[in-house]
């Protein structure tokens, strides 16, 4: 989907990503949530919001994520 070596403003990431669609999402940390996709739900100036398959909501600081990849 994209990769954006040292992060991006979130806006950036916003306009590759559809609402309800999941996602792998690797931050500088490595994959978040390995065994299943995320669900992207929204985005704030600084945060990319993602549903987790237990229903639980993660956000991640947009400057921190490096690659995103359709699941």
């Amino acid at each position: 989907m994209g990769v954006r070596p040292g992060g991006c403003p979130c806006e950036a990431w916003a306009d590759l990503l559809t609402i309800n669609e999941d996602y792998r999402v690797n931050t500088e940390a490595g994959q978040a949530e390995p065994n299943a996709p995320l669900t992207f739900i929204g985005s704030t100036n600084n945060f990319l919001i993602f549903e987790l398959p237990n229903n639980d909501t993660i956000w991640f600081c947009c400057e921190k994520i490096t690659s995103i990849q359709e699941a």
